[in-house]
């Protein structure tokens, strides 16, 4: 078969895309290199590096590279009925000799059957064997959908490849993160008895028959964390600054050194033994440890087991995923927290000793008053003193709105200002976390602006009543309230109730103390 024939019957119709081949190989790519990660992420380390590195390797180099030539469109003649004549007057091109293909600046007039003819210039990706041809004889012909635009400006050789040269690693990264992100975690796991390395025992690690124990709960895990943490000195137990469970039976505590400043991390990883222990440069201080006692003081298989039911009150498929001992605020007590997988929950929190923080609506107005009123007694804070600035309940239904920014403005829950004769301090109080109660000394003598008596809850339900008529509020949506008593920002100074439910305007309200409508908005 002649190259003029073979051109029109493998060239002009029964190619595919070139562009859509790159694009699949692109979309290809991106799932090699989400495997490569989700593997990493979802096993230790020996399977990221042997069965991890080599899909992200063979990912990097899938992606396409974007090219001048690759992304102009193929010149191609044609010879049926349908085909457009085309004079070529001028081509632009490097060499005749240099590559088959070379991007050509072709100057042709376009004669479509039954229009205008037309003066067009455009770039292709044209063969050798085709320039030489036209050279020879201008005169040819191109299928219809390859004809060129009527355009009145020259294209430049610098127009390619133009954006098409982020466009295919854009994918393949976007493919990966979506892969990454849709996939569940168990899907990228290839340990188990068919998938395991040999495991080399190096200086400190543990017996054999012990790392491949998958099956220690809690206690056991941190009663060999605890023993791994006297080898490190004699002072180790006193300072420690952190430790973490995480959910594939690795075990990490990280302890401060008070000689060089320095932390060091002993690292239990389940299937492999203990790492050499690191020593790297830490801004904790000595303010920021806890004691080992600490540690071990809580019944933590209970603790665990009260976190999960807490949980499951508002998530039925909630599991502990991590649990860590840290102290969240330098001198603060240190206290448990627990991250939860396969759920839309942030953390519970416990006490030391292993007393689990309650998750409560603070929608439910007499919930939030009978757990604020206990902390401002814990607080010290007198009721009947004008003792209170600011009062604030945020609920965590969707929607709920944010009045003014705070401490509860991400998680809802009740939040307290106080200012006493030579004290002021704040109460947070947040779903599935501890009291936090801050105290400090001050040199001033003036009163809050209002006392604990003066907020009443009846009130407060008058007012998300009155406030939920007034802007037509669902009754399901009752409790994406935020209610805020305070003087703040008032233009007269005085002591106001503000309201508003949803994000939904209407609803906004302002009102005295006493529970009256004062005006609408909250501003």
């Amino acid at each position: 078969m002649p190259d003029d024939h073979r051109d029109m019957c493998h060239g002009a119709y029964g190619r595919v895309n070139p562009r859509t081949g790159r694009i699949v190989r692109s979309l290809l790519a991106g799932i090699l290199i989400a495997c490569g990660v989700g593997i990493g992420a979802a096993n230790p380390w020996w399977a990221a590096v042997v069965f991890g590195t080599p899909p992200i390797v063979g990912g990097v180099l899938l992606v396409p590279a974007a090219t001048g030539r690759s992304e102009l469109p193929r010149f191609r003649r044609a010879f049926d009925r349908v085909s457009v004549p085309v004079r070529v007057d001028a081509m632009t091109r490097s060499s005749l000799r240099t590559g088959a293909d070379q991007p050509t600046l072709v100057s042709a007039l376009v004669a479509p059957p039954g229009d205008t003819p037309y003066q067009a210039r455009w770039i292709t990706s044209m063969h050798e064997r085709d320039a030489r041809a036209l050279v020879a004889d201008p005169v040819t012909a191109i299928p219809p959908h390859d004809l060129p635009r009527r355009s009145a400006t020259t294209p430049e050789f610098d127009d390619y490849p133009g954006p098409s040269a982020l466009l295919y690693a854009s994918i393949a990264v976007v493919t990966a993160l979506v892969a990454v992100f849709a996939v569940p975690e168990d899907v990228w796991r290839v340990d188990g008895p068919d998938l395991s390395l040999p495991r080399t025992v190096g200086a400190g690690s543990s017996p054999a028959g012990d790392d491949a124990d998958r099956t220690l709960g809690y206690p056991e895990r941190r009663r060999r964390l605890a023993d791994r943490i006297g080898t490190v000195g004699p002072s180790a137990g006193a300072n420690l600054l952190g430790v973490w469970f995480d959910r594939g039976g690795s075990d990490r505590a990280e302890i401060y050194d008070p000689a060089t400043g320095q932390a060091v991390t002993v690292h239990y990883i389940n299937g492999v033994g203990w790492a050499d222990p690191r020593r790297e440069a830490t801004d904790k201080r000595g303010r920021d440890t806890f004691d080992l006692s600490e540690l071990m003081s809580a019944d933590i298989g209970t603790m665990a087991a009260a976190m999960e039911t807490e949980a499951v009150k508002v998530d039925p498929a909630a599991t502990i995923a991590d649990l860590d001992m840290r102290r969240p605020d330098r001198d603060g007590d240190p206290r448990w927290q627990a991250r939860f997988t396969g759920s839309n929950l942030n953390t519970i929190e416990a006490t030391a000793d292993g007393i689990v923080a309650q998750i409560f609506d603070p929608g439910d107005l007499a919930v939030s008053f009978d757990l604020i009123h206990r902390a401002l007694r814990s607080a010290k804070v007198p009721f009947g003193s004008t003792a209170l600035t600011r009062f604030e309940i945020r609920g965590t239904a969707k929607g709920t709105p944010i009045l003014f920014a705070g401490s509860i403005q991400n998680s809802g829950g009740v939040y307290v200002e106080y200012r006493l004769p030579r004290r002021s301090g704040s109460i947070v109080l947040a779903p599935g976390e501890l009291p936090r109660i801050t105290s400090r000394a001050t040199t001033s003598t003036a009163p809050g602006d209002f006392s604990v008596d003066d907020v009443s809850r009846a009130r407060f339900e008058a007012v998300r009543d009155d406030a939920m008529r007034r802007g037509r509020v669902d009754a399901f949506d009752r409790n994406a309230v935020n209610l805020l008593m305070w003087s703040t920002f008032q233009r007269d100074g005085s002591v106001r109730i503000l309201v508003q439910l949803t994000r939904d305007d209407a609803s906004a309200g302002t009102y005295s103390p006493d529970g009256r409508f004062l005006r609408a908005g909250v501003r």
